[in-house]
């Protein structure tokens, strides 16, 4: 059977929507766990529909690089959204260690006798310090994608360029 990669994409989304309440989302989830293991997103795609679907073959339709200059640049929008959010969700936790660390210096310098503002304080420490640990693991996990992605495009045109 031959079907484009939209076209399998799709027929995931249609297939979770009986299982999940936002289907596309599970479906990202899965192809996003198996681009952690080291699969293309194209890959990825294939794959999940294999094993969904219990098909030993599918052949993917190479789709014509064609795209108008609108979809390349909603594209970029979309990946400097991404890149916007991740450096302001970076921002604002460093803003909110610095505001924990100030008010835990500040309790034990004028207050160490309450204890409940100590506890609160060591609390929304250990909380910064396991958000930070969280986010800059899932934050590497989507540069380190992205690079590849990039890399893969990068050769990609290399190899249409010797052609």
């Amino acid at each position: 059977m031959m079907k484009s990669l939209d076209d399998l994409y799709e027929e995931l989304v249609e297939y979770y929507t009986k299982f999940y309440t936002l289907p596309g989302v599970h479906v990202e989830i899965e192809i996003s766990k198996l681009q952690e293991r080291g699969y293309s997103r194209k890959e990825a795609i294939i794959k999940l529909y294999k094993e969904v679907f219990k098909v030993k073959d599918v052949k993917v339709i190479e789709e014509v690089e064609s795209k108008s200059h609108e979809v390349r640049a909603l594209v970029l929008k979309r990946e400097e959204f991404i890149d916007a959010i991740v450096h302001m969700l970076a921002y604002t936790s460093v803003l909110f260690g610095s505001w924990v660390l100030y008010h835990l210096m500040y309790d034990l310098t004028t207050k160490p006798q309450h204890l409940a503002l100590l506890f609160r304080d060591i609390f929304l420490v250990i909380v910064w310090i396991v958000w930070m640990f969280l986010f800059t693991l899932k934050v590497t996990k989507y540069f380190r994608r992205k690079a590849q992605d990039s890399r893969g495009l990068l050769a990609k045109a290399t190899n249409n360029l010797r052609n």
